[in-house]
């Protein structure tokens, strides 16, 4: 079984297998480094820490070898005295000083408002001993406001707008060639302060993310674990070449929205080996409301989603709702799905706008245990703090430059274990029908102990149980070779013009 390499740095690697397997090798196997003994493994994706800069060294594991040699960095000790309650100057002081050849490597607690990297060539590895600390007291961070700006970009930002919002522990703004990584954490500390309490008010600003990458470009998170944010985990905005790689991202399954990683108007993004566990959607790719598409005209294009394990998120993956810019050239693999209450889904709703277009999509070689439905197409995605009015009417509304557009849907070579309430939710807008939905090489089995519940968030608040198809405003579902193990007590809720074909 070969190896590529993921990552290189002056004391770090990452290598993924390549084989077809989903997020795990087959059995534990064992890495040899320079021929001795380094660890057994289980994922697919893995890091070695602890190397020396600018030297030679070796990597074997099942019957391939690699060789390599690490970058030629100098490793620069981070010595300065904790100061018992905002350490995030004199770091930030540090990351400032630091040289394009060299490597800030921090160890031990440090409590921190916000680390801000605005310059260029800066890398910053957290150690196995350093866990960077989040502040609760919300009256400490800075702001971000809806007028301020960089590189042409708004700064100030929430849920695809303009808004007030908060620095976050980790702020990348317009800066290139950043690598921050390690097996070191950043613990936000959400968990301990008042950011998931009435989450939905603005107080002083909107919540801060765990780490905040505004237009960047070549910016590299590895290994890092990011746990208890105050809203988002990971949100990329209007940058380019992007990776995130071999990180833990976790958040209580209670928390609110609290999404693990979300490109948002990005190209060239890299999503690859993570292990993924939050309180709303795992990843959840977005191009702003219609405000900013209007202004900035950005799509979120070319991104990678590959070896990752997502776990008892409200979805896997999902393209939307903020897609007003449009969505193009995804491409989701290799993806274990534990426990989320959806898989793979699309959510958009009226207002979105004409360049709202999902289009060139691939969903494939996917396993999805106990997941409560496993696909989902929602064009009358309903959130938690929406108002229903005329977007959620059931009547067709004139097309205009507001409506957004459903092109054709591709899942194929997945196996659904336990499925809940129903394999595939499909509603378009009776104006802009869903042109197409194809599952191909499906295989799935049923919970028949599973309760009703809500496949799709709508403003129906439907619940169902062991359905198979839910299809209202879609031209054309195709089923290639979908294998039902159990039978589904409802094959079909549809309405009339919808064709069906089977092979």
């Amino acid at each position: 079984m070969k190896m590529r390499i993921l990552f290189l740095e002056a004391n770090a690697i990452t290598l993924e297998l390549e084989n077809d397997l989903c997020y795990y090798a087959e059995e534990p196997f064992d890495v040899y480094l320079n021929g001795k003994y380094y660890a057994s493994k289980l994922s697919n994706v893995f890091s070695i820490y602890g190397l020396n800069p600018n030297e030679e060294y070796s990597v074997k594991a099942f019957d391939d070898e690699i060789t390599f040699k690490t970058l030629n960095k100098k490793l620069v000790e981070y010595n300065t005295p904790k100061s018992f309650s905002d350490d995030s100057a004199n770091i930030n002081e540090a990351i400032s000083k630091l040289k394009s050849d060299e490597v800030l490597c921090l160890n031990g607690a440090y409590n921190i408002t916000s680390l801000e990297i605005f310059d260029d060539n800066k890398s910053i590895y957290l150690g196995p001993s350093c866990v960077l600390i989040g502040e609760t007291d919300r009256n400490k961070y800075k702001i971000f406001e809806p007028t301020d700006t960089a590189n042409g970009i708004v700064l100030g930002t929430w849920e695809g707008r303009a808004d007030r919002a908060f620095y976050s522990p980790i702020t990348v703004v317009g800066a290139k060639n950043i690598h921050i990584y390690g097996p070191g954490m950043v613990d936000c500390n959400a968990n301990n302060s008042d950011f998931w309490i009435d989450h939905r008010t603005m107080r002083v600003a909107r919540r801060p993310k765990g780490v905040f990458i505004h237009t960047s470009d070549n910016v590299v998170l590895e290994g890092i674990t990011v746990k208890n944010t105050a809203s988002w985990n990971c949100h990329p905005f209007y940058s380019n070449n992007v990776s995130f790689i071999d990180m833990r991202l976790i958040n209580p399954e209670n928390s609110p929205t609290t999404d693990g990683c979300d490109p948002e108007a990005c190209s060239n993004v890299n999503i690859i080996g993570n292990y993924i566990s939050v309180g709303d959607d795992c990843i959840a790719i977005k191009s702003s409301k219609i405000e900013l598409a209007s202004i900035y005209h950005r799509p979120s294009t070319n991104i990678v989603i590959r070896n990752n394990l997502m776990a008892h998120g409200h979805a896997g993956v999902t393209l939307g709702s903020e897609n007003s810019g449009g969505i193009n050239n995804v491409f989701v693999s290799q993806c274990y799905f534990n426990e989320t209450d959806r898989g793979l889904r699309v959510k958009s709703q009226r207002g979105r706008g004409k360049d709202a277009v999902i289009e060139n999509i691939s969903f494939d070689n996917i396993y999805m245990n106990a997941v409560k439905t496993p696909f989902v197409v929602n064009a009358y995605y309903k959130a938690g703090n929406d108002i229903v009015d005329d977007r959620f009417d059931m009547e067709a509304h004139e097309v205009d430059d507001k409506t957004p557009r459903f092109t054709t849907f591709e899942f194929k070579n997945i196996k659904c274990v336990d499925v809940a309430y129903g394999v595939g939710f499909f509603m378009g807008l009776p104006e802009s029908k869903i042109e197409s939905v194809v599952l191909k090489n499906i295989e799935i089995t049923f919970n028949k102990k599973a309760e009703p519940g809500v496949m799709a968030m709508t403003h129906l608040n439907e619940r169902f149980k062991g359905v198979g198809f839910v299809l209202r405003n879609i031209s054309n579902l195709e089923l290639d070779n979908v294998t039902f193990i159990d039978s589904p007590e409802t094959m079909y809720i549809k309405d009339n013009n919808v064709k069906i074909f089977s092979k």
